[in-house]
């Protein structure tokens, strides 16, 4: 951890990644299981700046659902489009690494197979699963 990054090493939470579920705990707790009952993960590091940038992100995405519930596709594709075009190239990179965790997520559901989607996401569980075999089912891009 960084020196600039210090001030957050009082508030470690700890993230299940099984159950999805957060604790806070101090940097003398040695036991770092999940608390959640029937749970047996472990509980890896989040520290707040980390957990913040996941929060916003989580709320980028409900507003983004929210606007796909209420207006047209192809309004909200052009601002997408004009959107993403605005963005200085590095950025549109790793805009390009998110979406791709997204298809990875989706493919995932494909390989589990058809209780995992059904026909109103069909589409896009299986066109995700064929990207990401293009892509070996990697989420990296090059950072220049």
């Amino acid at each position: 951890m960084t020196e600039a990054h210090d001030e957050y090493a009082l508030g470690e939470v700890g993230e299940c990644p099984q159950c999805e579920q957060r604790y806070l705990f101090s940097q003398t707790d040695e036991e770092r299981h999940c608390l959640t009952d029937g749970c047996k993960g472990t509980l890896t590091v989040v520290y707040r700046y980390m957990l913040e940038t996941r929060e916003k992100a989580e709320k980028l995405m409900n507003e983004l659902a929210d606007l796909c519930n209420g207006g047209r596709m192809s309004d909200i594709a052009k601002g997408i489009e004009k959107g993403v075009a605005r963005q200085h190239r590095t950025l549109q990179q790793q805009m390009f690494s998110a979406m791709l965790v997204a298809m990875r997520h989706w493919a995932a559901q494909a390989a589990k197979g058809p209780g995992y989607y059904d026909a109103r996401n069909e589409y896009t569980v299986k066109t995700a699963k064929r990207i990401m075999e293009l892509v070996d089912n990697s989420v990296h891009v090059p950072l220049i």
